[in-house]
């Protein structure tokens, strides 16, 4: 069975870190763009809430 008790108790602080230091969140999207295959297929392991995958429009994404 999975520990998920540090990832619920923890969401609230971790999105607001994003929120604190936006244009670190920026650059790291825009970091992370340049990755993406051209045909803009991708798997984001470790996707959490979706705060990269969704931007960057990554359909799938994995959890431990």
């Amino acid at each position: 069975m999975p520990k998920l008790k540090p990832f619920e108790e923890y969401t609230k602080r971790y999105e607001d870190w994003f929120k604190k230091n936006k244009f670190a969140y920026e650059s790291e999207l825009l970091a992370v763009k340049e990755l993406i295959p051209a045909n803009g297929e991708g798997i984001e392991i470790g996707v959490g809430s979706g705060k990269f995958a969704e931007p960057l429009g990554i359909k799938l994404g994995v959890e431990p």
